[in-house]
């Protein structure tokens, strides 16, 4: 842990240690929820490689589609993400111990 954190970083030690909670109090149905989210990911991976291998120009035409039609994917990702992390860092700080699947419900309800 020394090593990734650099000796130091108050961010990435909050956060790993939130990481490690939140899959200590993983319930059946977020363990369910992460496999698939790890097979959506190396499926969608190995698919976009394919894709760059026959055809690169196909995937900048992709790219420019759907960048004029969600112009906003690159503030609404960095929201996401930010929304992620400080969350994660707040359990790692013991602030909020709910797990990721119980967050994401309530965000959704909201």
């Amino acid at each position: 842990l020394k090593l990734l954190t650099g000796g130091g970083s108050t961010e990435l030690t909050e956060f790993l240690k939130g990481i490690s909670i939140d899959i200590s109090q993983a319930r059946v149905e977020g363990i369910g929820a992460r496999v698939g989210a790890v097979m959506a990911a190396i499926i969608a991976i190995n698919i976009l490689g394919s894709l760059f291998t026959i055809s690169p120009g196909f995937l900048g035409l992709c790219a420019v589609a759907v960048s004029l039609i969600w112009p906003t994917w690159t503030t609404e990702l960095y929201e996401r993400l930010s929304r992620f992390l400080q969350e994660t860092r707040a359990v790692g700080r013991g602030e909020n111990t709910a797990p990721t699947m119980v967050r994401a419900r309530n965000r959704q309800d909201k």
